[in-house]
Parts: C-alpha cells; structure tokens; sequence
C-alpha cells in the first residue's frame, strides 16, 4: 500500500488522460465520449499495489496484465464517470509541470452533468480537445 503522499506522486507523474471520441450511431449526437486514465508500467507488482491503495479510496480499476502484442506491459485502468470523479479528489492541490489534467477536468465535468448529449456541450468538447476552434 502507498501512503497518501505516495500516491499523489504517482498520480502527478504516471497517470495519462485520456480523451476518446468514437463514432456511434446509437449516440443522439453520433458519437461516444470516453474518458479513463491509465498507468503503464513494467513491474506488475507495482500496478497491483497502485490498485490495492485506489481500492481503499473506493475507485474501481481493471488491472491487464499484457496491454497488447505491440505493447507487452500491465496496465491499469481507471473508468467509469464515479471512479474517475473520485480519483481526480485525490490530486493534489499542487500545480502539475504539463497541465495534463485540465482539459480532462472540464471534459469530465461536462459528461457527469449530461451536456455532452447535446450539440452545445459536444462542440465545447470538441474544443477542448483543439478539434474545432
């Protein structure tokens, strides 16, 4: 288990945002939005232990132990708007040296208030992510 100070250096300099956009006709927009953060590393030992301490905080995650052929390492992934709400409380209130987790921030706010099954709240997504100005 990591300690709370731990985990928040973990956290700052291994968790990857992730923003997904995939076509979807059942959407009403057409398209899906998918948010998740993942850590990769190449000690398993390490990413069991990594989702042991997230477990104790309530965040559910989905431990791979192989990624892909191309990509032979563990993976752990956190999803689920809940979870990921959760895991973004752990953060600490520090400045981050990339600002990874600004536009995850506001995209992940715009999803759990529903916006994004509207127009307006997709094209602000679309935004965020430098798609349309």
């Amino acid at each position: 288990m990591f300690t709370q100070e731990q985990l928040e250096g973990i956290i700052l300099s291994l968790a990857n945002p992730e923003i997904n956009l995939e076509r979807d006709s059942r959407q009403s927009i057409g398209y899906r939005i998918k948010l998740r953060i993942h850590f990769r590393a190449s000690n398993i030992e390490f990413l069991e232990m990594l989702e042991e301490t997230l477990d104790q905080y309530g965040i559910d995650t989905y431990l791979k132990r192989t990624e892909s052929v191309s990509r032979p390492y563990p993976l752990l992934r956190v999803t689920k708007v809940d979870n990921l709400i959760n895991f973004l409380n752990l953060l600490p209130d520090l400045p981050s040296s990339s600002n990874k987790f600004e536009a995850f921030k506001e995209v992940l706010t715009i999803v759990s208030n529903k916006h994004h099954l509207l127009q307006k709240g997709f094209d602000r997504v679309l935004e965020i992510k430098g798609i349309i100005t």
